[in-house]
This record gives structure tokens, C-alpha cells and sequence, in this order.
């Protein structure tokens, strides 16, 4: 904990090896007061990177060790439109794993973001995702655009879930012959 402080002012070095490093050891402290500092040090533009994913990794590691709620705080302050792509995945990812139940909800909004990266990932979470119910919220997005169909309508067969069938045949009686085999 002691070390924490002249981490975090270290994480604000012009020198960037010094940063990077002060920003990575912050991360494998894994307490809530290094999260804290990675969220509230202000670093040079070269090393912003290496502090999303540090707060990514003190994200998981807190998850591990029951520390939830903060996980996912910085789950979803990662999930912010200023934070690239592959970073927000990731922090949707461990919003998944921190609150497992809440899953559909997650993946719901990857599929809807409009984002390809975002929305494959949301179809990836359909199969698992919990609670069992949300199928039938899946299946009202299978006509959305932007999200691939044919994809999410693997997913719901994964699912396995008899709510899926209305809207299954929906499409099979379609006029698409994408749908129809």
C-alpha cells in the first residue's frame, strides 16, 4: 500500500519506460487504492494504453478476489466511448464474469453498440448467457440491422431454448432465401 503513492506519480513521469513500468507495477498490486491511482493519474498520450490495460488486469484480479462491485465499476468506466474497441471488449468481458447473471444484459448491449468488434463479441455471450429467459430478447433483435442474423440465429439454436422457435420460423418462412434451406 505504501508503494502505491510514489507509483502512482511515477505513472505520470515524462519518461515513458518509467511510466510504463510505474503503470504496469501498479497493476500487479491488485488492491483497491492501486485501481484508484491508475483511474486517477493523468498520463502522457503514448502511455494511455498501458493504463487501460492496467486497469483491465487490477479489474480481473479484483474479480478474483470478490471485490465485485469495484471490478465492475472499472468494467464499465472502460466500456466508454472514449476507450479504443479491443479495450471495451475486454472490460464487457469482465463485466460478464463479474456479474454473471446479468450476461444477456451485457451481450444485448455489444449487439447493439453498431460496433462489428463489439457485436461479434456480444453474439460469442448469446449461447451462455444468463438468465435463461433472455432468449426471447435475443430473438426480438434477430431482424436488427447490423447484426449478422444468420450469426444470431446460431447462437439462439446453441442456446438451445424452445422460446427460440417462433422466431426461428419467422424466418424460415421468410422471403429471404438466406433464412429458408
Amino acid at each position: 500500500l505504501e508503494a502505491v503513492e510514489p507509483l502512482a506519480a511515477l505513472a505520470s513521469s515524462a519518461d515513458l519506460p518509467t511510466a510504463r513500468a510505474a503503470l504496469r507495477a501498479l497493476a500487479e498490486t491488485g488492491n483497491i487504492e492501486a485501481a484508484a491511482a491508475l483511474i486517477e493519474t493523468s498520463v502522457d498520450p503514448e502511455v494511455e494504453n498501458v493504463q487501460l490495460d492496467a486497469l483491465l488486469l487490477i479489474g480481473e484480479t479484483l474479480r478474483r478476489k470478490d471485490f465485485t462491485d469495484t471490478a465492475g465499476a472499472i468494467a464499465e468506466l472502460l466500456i466508454g466511448p472514449s476507450s479504443p474497441v479491443r479495450i471495451r471488449l475486454a472490460a464487457y468481458l469482465l463485466l460478464t464474469r463479474t456479474i454473471p447473471e446479468d450476461s444477456a444484459d451485457v451481450s444485448i448491449r455489444m449487439l447493439e453498440s453498431g460496433e462489428p468488434e463489439l457485436i461479434a463479441g456480444g453474439l460469442s455471450l448469446v449461447a451462455a448467457a444468463k438468465p435463461a429467459d433472455a432468449t426471447r430478447r435475443f430473438a426480438a433483435l434477430m431482424t436488427s440491422p447490423g447484426i449478422p442474423t444468420i450469426a444470431l440465429l446460431d447462437a439462439l439454436v446453441a442456446r438451445g431454448d424452445i422460446a427460440a422457435r417462433s422466431a426461428i420460423l419467422s424466418l424460415t418462412n421468410s422471403e429471404d432465401t438466406d433464412f429458408r434451406a
